[in-house]
């Protein structure tokens, strides 16, 4: 697959970085799962412009993903967080979004998205969110792979509008 073992990994430094750059984009007041395709893609090189070949590589195939799954990853959320996506504060959401796709497309450790996710919202300001983020986090990680392959063939599972499968 795409990620094994001898996959490298970005330090600790430019994955923060990347990540703080990436997630204050996404968590701005005029972003949601409609944000922009080329506004994604603006946010996205700009904030990997520092990272070699094979980070960047991995930062984009995640923000990338994470845009084009937001529908299947939202309902994943709302199933097995407990609380409805849109009632959540935008850097719960955006961490969580980011963390269901990596959860649910990569082969990355789960221990390691859940702690980022909780560390995205800390850095944002939410200390109080932190808990609530991990444990949602940590429940994607055990049944969000189990929800998406349970979902039938159709829009919700492909994460596109119900009127591209009616048509």
């Amino acid at each position: 697959g795409f990620l094994d073992s001898h996959v490298h990994f970005p330090q600790a430094n430019s994955a923060l970085d990347f990540a703080s750059s990436s997630f204050s984009r996404l968590i701005s007041p005029s972003s949601d799962a409609g944000t922009s395709v080329l506004a994604s893609a603006r946010a996205f090189a700009s904030a990997a412009r520092d990272l070699d070949d094979r980070d960047r590589a991995l930062a984009q195939r995640i923000a990338y993903g994470t845009v084009q799954r937001v529908r299947t990853i939202d309902h994943g959320i709302d199933q097995l967080g407990r609380r409805p996506v849109r009632k959540l504060d935008p850097p719960v959401r955006a961490a969580l979004r980011t963390a269901g796709y990596q959860l649910a497309w990569t082969d990355l450790p789960a221990h390691a998205v859940a702690h980022d996710a909780v560390e995205l919202v800390r850095a944002a300001g939410y200390e109080r969110a932190t808990a609530f983020t991990n444990a949602v986090a940590r429940r994607l990680s055990e049944g969000f792979r189990g929800l998406v392959a349970s979902l039938p063939d159709g829009p919700l599972k492909e994460s596109y509008p119900d009127w591209v499968f009616e048509v």
